[in-house]
């Protein structure tokens, strides 16, 4: 494996050439839209209406390819309300309880 060539001497900026990433991957944008997708899902599992809104906020990127991935985060979102609405309803779920023993 060889090491890449030196950049040419810029005057006083000898590093000018290698475009330092300080620790960040070439592709952020990428890897940032990527990671609300995964919020999306995360979100839309936890809490429906948070992810409902990174669903439409994914969704209105049409012609991007992770706008199909809001129309599922939408999907999931509305699928974990129907859910939650159902086990607290059917007090699977009981909020007002208390669960201490002592």
């Amino acid at each position: 494996m060889t090491s890449p060539t030196p950049p040419t001497r810029n005057g006083s900026r000898p590093a000018a050439g290698y475009g330092g990433d300080n620790g960040y991957p070439r592709n952020a944008r990428g890897d940032t839209v990527q990671r609300l997708v995964v919020l999306g899902y995360i979100t839309a599992v936890a809490m429906p209406p948070v992810g409902f809104i990174l669903g439409l906020l994914l969704a209105v990127r049409l012609g991007k390819p992770n706008s199909r991935q809001g129309l599922w985060v939408i999907a999931v979102s509305v699928i974990a309300a129907i859910v939650w609405v159902l086990a607290l309803a059917t007090g699977l779920l009981n909020p007002n309880t208390n669960a201490s023993t002592s």
